[in-house]
């Protein structure tokens, strides 16, 4: 049967494009996608939030997923938002996922540089530990291979230290809130975490 000349994405059905836009690896490529014809922007635009957080997974992994969001409502607490601020701890002491924003490309994008951030310091990281001997401190030649566990221990550390930064600033949220809570929440994350996790 001879193939139609007129097959177009306009032609698609929405839930197609939509597939299509949600199987895309990384937010620059998907911002890319909705921007370049109005197909994909109509298509994309009732079930973005959908549509971000398949990108972002897939971008960030699974794994890493649950740290980048926290970080991200982290970072987007005002000053007066102590309470918010102490709310978003218990859940993290909690192991509790914090709840996805309300996705928008502008946030997606926030959250895709912070990973590629953070992607380059856990490799040079990852670089120098590997190049000293860790029991004689001299350079070491011998190519060793990192686990994807190791990756994801080395890349929450640095997600760990940006939410540190984000909450026990001098002047940030729970700072401003009580001077307690400061001290006593700074405490049980202090209690949670090696130091070499948020010391960087």
């Amino acid at each position: 049967m001879k193939a139609s000349s007129n097959v177009s994405f306009e032609t698609l059905p929405v839930e197609l494009i939509q597939a299509i836009l949600s199987a895309i690896p990384d937010i620059p490529t998907l911002k890319a996608a909705v921007l370049s014809a109005p197909i994909f922007h109509s298509s994309f635009y009732n079930v973005q939030c959908n549509i971000i957080s398949d990108v972002l997974l897939r971008e960030v992994s699974a794994e890493l997923y649950p740290d980048a969001v926290v970080v991200l409502q982290s970072s987007l607490l005002k000053d007066k938002d102590g309470e918010r601020a102490l709310e978003l701890l218990a859940q993290w002491h909690l192991n509790q996922s914090v709840p996805d924003p309300q996705w928008d490309l502008s946030l997606a994008a926030k959250v895709s540089m912070l990973h590629k951030v953070v992607t380059f310091f856990g490799a040079d990281f990852a670089s120098l530990a590997l190049s000293t001997n860790p029991v004689t401190g001299s350079k070491d030649v011998s190519s060793r291979i990192v686990q994807s566990t190791e990756w994801i221990r080395i890349h929450r550390a640095f997600y760990n230290y940006d939410l540190c930064c984000n909450l026990f600033r001098r002047d940030g949220p729970l700072y401003q809130h009580e001077k307690y809570a400061f001290k006593a929440e700074r405490r049980k994350y202090f209690e949670k975490h090696s130091s070499w996790e948020i010391f960087k």
